[in-house]
């Protein structure tokens, strides 16, 4: 009973010893993360040293095994503490994809404003791009010593009115980016547009043709509808109701709070998330107010896919998954995200999990995209938009299936060796951004100069599962230090 009694003391000892080498976790996190505490069972007279050891081991690994997993998934005991896997990943990608997309927008706005100030194109780019280098510096120092404050206004308020200073600007400044006269010219709004009243008409949209400033009846010159039938499907409601696809970008802002304000079970941590996305990607307010719907697809399918892997089980999550499906028939892009999730269910060994999210997510995918293939397959537009790749096959032979094939190859590398859920959507993060530079660095090597134009706007669709990656370690209470 004596060696019993003085194993209790050590544990006594090496409790006290952790709480002081962690105050912060100890005191003013105390209230906010559940800890594992150790368990207080009386032991058995004679047991060895070895035995007692051993049982306490299967004890904690048996508790923290409970907290971390839910519904089949391993996920982090804590929101906003992730003790297994560092988000070092997650940062350095979100750092990568700030800058690619930021460089990609500030080359196009060098374009128009370079030439009437008289001033060299590529020095006007790099004298930009050093000013938001220096504006995202200081933006991160204000996130961590203002997030505390921020944190305490009231979310809902201050989203509302952030999002209705969003939408006088974009009423006054897209029908001046849609007419052209501010440079920029797309076709985006323009191919959900025509495409979504085309399907009304019952006439096979992918007939019909995109251009620029031309929202009504079936061009038959212009470029191919790129969106797949996910997005025109989605978009239907926006175009009847309003009479255009351009301001899906902006109600999208409403799915990205509400959906991370059930990620994080925190309006104020989603309210901060929002404002630094909107603040540091500039790419994202030209989104909006130009009208573009990248930023739509890329909340539809990523606030979804994070929700299901948090928790499969949750209210509504058969919902969530077909319009997880749903939202992956608009762009090839994001079906990469399956390959890490797929090996990460492998190594996991939880295929009930995976099953549930995948089985409805896969039927919502077959339900919208299989009609459309049977319509009419050889005007199928988007099978050959999206295979982008073939346009650098003079520099990389067979590119169009050495690229994919690489970046398969590295996300099932990635979603393996993730240890969580938090390095789980880092995972899936950079198996979006890899192809996107490898396009960028293919395209730079096609003019002859670096540059992040063309492919780097895609750059946004990683944008939302890192910085979940990264805001894990954000302080975002009073009682936290900086």
């Amino acid at each position: 009973m004596g060696r019993v009694q003085g194993i209790e003391n050590m544990r006594d000892v090496f409790h006290r010893a952790i709480v002081t080498a962690n105050p912060p976790l100890a005191a003013a996190e105390r209230s906010r993360y559940p800890s594992v505490t150790l368990p207080n069972k009386p032991l058995r007279s004679g047991m060895g040293e070895r035995d007692t050891n051993r049982t306490q081991r299967n004890a904690r690994g048996s508790n923290q095994a409970s907290k971390s997993t839910m519904a089949g998934i391993p996920i982090t005991s804590d929101v906003g503490v992730n003790r297994s896997s560092p988000p070092t990943m997650g940062i350095v990608g979100l750092l990568a994809v700030l800058l690619v997309s930021s460089m990609a927008l500030l080359e196009r706005l060098a374009e128009v404003v370079c030439p009437l100030l008289e001033i060299p194109t590529t020095a006007g780019i790099w004298l930009l791009f050093l000013t938001y280098l220096g504006y995202l510096m200081a933006l991160t120092h204000l996130l961590y010593h203002w997030g505390p404050t921020v944190s305490q206004w009231p979310a809902k308020t201050v989203f509302l009115g952030v999002w209705l200073s969003l939408a006088l600007l974009f009423l006054a400044i897209y029908p001046l980016a849609d007419s052209g006269v501010l440079g920029f010219e797309s076709d985006r709004e323009e191919a959900l547009n025509i495409g979504a009243k085309a399907l009304w008409s019952g006439v096979f949209p992918y007939h019909c043709s995109a251009v620029s400033g031309i929202h009504e009846g079936c061009p038959d010159s212009g470029n191919p509808i790129a969106p797949m039938p996910g997005g025109l499907i989605l978009a239907s409601p926006i175009v009847l109701m309003f009479g255009s696809a351009a301001s899906m970008s902006l109600l999208s802002l409403w799915a990205l709070f509400f959906g991370l304000s059930a990620y994080w079970r925190d309006t104020s941590r989603s309210l901060v998330h929002v404002l630094f996305l909107i603040a540091a990607a500039p790419v994202l307010s030209a989104e909006i107010l130009t009208g573009g719907d990248h930023l739509a697809n890329t909340v539809l399918v990523c606030i979804p896919l994070l929700l299901l892997i948090q928790n499969p089980t949750r209210p509504y999550a058969k919902v969530l998954a077909l319009l997880l499906g749903f939202a992956l028939a608009w762009r090839g892009l994001f079906w990469l995200i399956a390959v890490p999730i797929v090996f990460y269910g492998l190594r996991t060994r939880q295929w009930q999990a995976l099953a549930s999210i995948s089985g409805y997510a896969l039927s919502g995918f077959v339900i919208v995209m299989l009609p459309f293939a049977l319509w009419d397959p050889a005007g199928f537009a988007p099978w050959s938009v999206q295979q982008r790749y073939q346009l650098y096959e003079h520099i990389l032979p067979h590119a169009a299936l050495v690229i994919p094939a690489c970046v398969i190859a590295l996300g099932a590398c990635f979603g393996w060796l993730s240890r969580d859920q938090n390095g789980l959507l880092t995972a899936c993060g950079w198996t979006l951004l890899i192809p996107v530079i490898a396009g960028a660095v293919l395209q730079s090597i096609t003019v002859g100069q670096p540059t992040v134009l063309f492919n780097g706007w895609y750059s946004l669709t990683s944008i939302v599962l890192f910085s979940v990656s990264a805001f894990h370690i954000l302080p975002l209470t009073a009682s936290e230090p900086p």
